[in-house]
């Protein structure tokens, strides 16, 4: 499929649009032959498979863009699969057997690039600096994610142990820090915490957050310290992972109804090269949930940046 792709090499700056169609022709020795021009826009048929080449020559363009369309949608979905045409579409950004990370690639090339879902069709497109080199990737990338692109599951368990015990921290209404700040403390009418971690990078990000009347800043910093090191010291009981168990394993499940909810993590999954059989492998992951699994999780961690932020009008009311 690479040396089809290629025929669009003579492209050196402008718009270069390969349209796939559902259907194809019977296979014959290649051969790009010329459909029309209109508007400076030629059309090239290719005899093999059907494929559709538009080239776009921009001489004044110092940029190249190839655009790829698959003439396929939403409307061609079954029952049951409400949403696979787009989950495609974010799955192919995840990598080949023969590059890791198309995302990083295309950034290393300076691009700018993007796919879009549509009800009938769905498109890739990449705008980089206009060279032979930048086209040929542009071109080839696009041809080898075509037919090659990885969709798997990955192995889970570490991060579904971080993700439970954050929501046992600060992610439910009877969490510990609504407990200590709101429910027993007085300190804090809102309280709660965010997890931020994936697969490709080593740093990730805990935090919390309260808020408070300005009186209250400094003993709701003092517990909310407490509470930062008791979770990394003692970690979760065994009774505390039970008891939270069933509610953390409902409130997923009530996420992922939600739509605004569903696209914050397909667009997550496009970065850590997962697709959705990972989120119902998370319900799995949590009814087998152990001690030793958050113990181990919340070990890896480094409690050595703590960072403590506080914001607001507190010098009114003789605050720092």
């Amino acid at each position: 499929m690479q040396e089809r792709l290629f025929a669009a090499r003579v492209v050196s700056s402008g718009l270069c649009i390969l349209a796939l169609g559902l259907s194809f022709i019977e296979a014959q020795p290649d051969s790009l032959v010329k459909i029309t021009t209109v508007e400076g826009i030629t059309e090239y048929r290719l005899s093999s498979n059907g494929l559709k080449v538009l080239l776009f020559p921009d001489p004044t363009a110092s940029t190249v863009t190839v655009n790829v369309t698959y003439l396929v949608g939403s409307r061609h979905e079954g029952r049951g699969e409400k949403g696979m045409a787009h989950l495609l579409e974010h799955m192919v950004f995840k990598g080949t057997a023969k590059r890791g990370n198309i995302w990083e690639e295309l950034q290393d090339h300076g691009a700018r690039f993007n796919g879009t879902t549509s009800s009938d069709r769905t498109n890739y497109y990449e705008t980089l600096a206009a060279s032979e080199e930048n086209l040929d990737f542009a071109l080839e990338m696009e041809a080898d994610r075509m037919v090659n692109s990885l969709i798997s599951a990955d192995t889970l368990a570490k991060e579904m142990a971080l993700r439970f015990a954050n929501f046992v921290f600060g992610q439910s209404a009877n969490s510990r820090l609504m407990n200590a700040l709101r429910h027993e403390g007085g300190l804090s009418y809102g309280a709660g915490s965010m997890l931020s971690v994936d697969d490709e990078d080593s740093v990730g990000q805990l935090l919390a957050y309260a808020i408070c009347a300005p009186q209250n800043v400094e003993e709701t910093q003092r517990v909310m310290q407490a509470e930062f090191e008791s979770l990394f010291t003692d970690g979760l009981s065994q009774e505390e992972i039970d008891e939270y168990r069933k509610g953390y394993i409902e409130d997923f499940k009530t996420r992922l109804a939600r739509d605004s909810y569903v696209v914050s993590q397909l667009l997550t999954d496009v970065r850590t090269g997962r697709d959705f059989r990972f989120h119902e492998q998370v319900v799995m992951a949590a009814e087998n949930l152990s001690y030793d699994d958050v113990r181990a999780a919340l070990q890896r961690v480094s409690e050595a940046n703590f960072v403590d932020l506080k914001g607001g009008d507190v010098a009114k009311f003789g605050g720092e």
